[in-house]
């Protein structure tokens, strides 16, 4: 079972989404330059735990449900409800995404 996002994933983000999510996991301890510059995160980092931890803080709703090999992550999101199946890990991320574009 992967258990942690790929740089890729991360770099889906953009440079505001990833300066939020450092925020909420490291609060302003996290080293800058004259603003918020892209750092290449270590994406073992972003594990299942915490982006359930995320998802948690941010007030989302949200079930998970487990069917053989694969996931089912069921979320309530702007556009109505979201269903992805697959990894779990990136059914999370997909929920992440999500909430970091809508807080914009």
């Amino acid at each position: 079972m992967k258990q942690h996002i790929t740089k890729e994933q991360f770099r889906e983000l953009t440079p505001p989404e990833q300066e939020k999510l450092f925020r909420f996991f490291f609060g302003d301890s996290y080293p800058v330059k004259g603003g918020f510059e892209v750092i290449d995160i270590n994406p073992e980092y972003l594990t299942i735990g915490r982006m359930i931890e995320f998802l948690d803080a941010g007030g989302v709703v949200y079930s998970i449900e487990a069917h053989g090999k694969y996931w089912e992550l069921f979320w309530d999101s702007a556009g109505g409800d979201e269903k992805i199946r697959g990894e779990l890990c990136d059914a999370l991320w997909e929920a992440v995404k999500e909430v970091l574009e809508k807080e914009g």
